[in-house]
């Protein structure tokens, strides 16, 4: 049986590095695209926050829901969106994957 929360830790862990190939080993070892981590934040939340559009991608073609709520209920693209003072060019890309995958605004 998987221990589920060491499983979180470690996705969020790669995510939060912007570790892309951590995250697609973690992934290809069988951990869940929708798995939540000790906020109780979906991991593709997480990954939006960050700004990574590689990782963005990677976890919506393994499977993550795009509309997803976090703690706050807001989904990735709301969380990025509603974010004004934490901007980088990844976000762009970013909020262009979660439009393109059917993510609710």
């Amino acid at each position: 049986m998987r221990d589920t929360r060491t499983d979180a830790l470690r996705l969020d862990d790669a995510v939060n590095r912007a570790d892309t190939a951590e995250v697609r080993a973690l992934l290809d070892d069988g951990v869940d695209p929708n798995i939540r981590d000790v906020s109780g934040d979906p991991i593709l939340v997480g990954a939006a926050w960050v700004g990574v559009p590689e990782i963005v991608e990677l976890l919506l073609e393994r499977g993550a829901e795009v509309n997803a709520r976090g703690a706050d209920g807001r989904n990735a693209l709301q969380r990025v969106l509603g974010n004004d003072s934490y901007w980088h060019e990844g976000h762009d890309q970013v909020v262009l994957l979660l439009r393109g995958a059917g993510s609710e605004e």
